[in-house]
């Protein structure tokens, strides 16, 4: 929490973004109030601060992104919402 990841866009020379995770939200529910989590399982949300930091546009969706957390296998971004 807090720290900052760089990412770089695979096949855009020039495109990064720092990222930083701002807030965790644990447990939380989903938007849609009709999916819930499987047995056992929880859901929660993370704020992130994206910034583009390279001299090309930053095109990527969060969604897409693979997170590791300690006691959890991993967790994948489903539902991308903007504040």
């Amino acid at each position: 929490m807090g720290e900052t990841l760089t990412l770089h866009e695979e096949g855009v020379s020039g495109s990064t973004a720092a990222i930083t995770a701002m807030k965790i939200v644990d447990p939380t529910t989903s938007t849609d109030r009709i999916n819930t989590p499987a047995a056992g399982n929880r859901y929660l949300a993370v704020q992130f601060q994206i910034k583009n930091t390279g001299t090309q546009a930053y095109n990527d969706t969060p969604d897409n992104w693979l997170f590791g957390l300690s006691r959890a296998t991993r967790v994948e971004g489903a539902d991308v919402g903007r504040p």
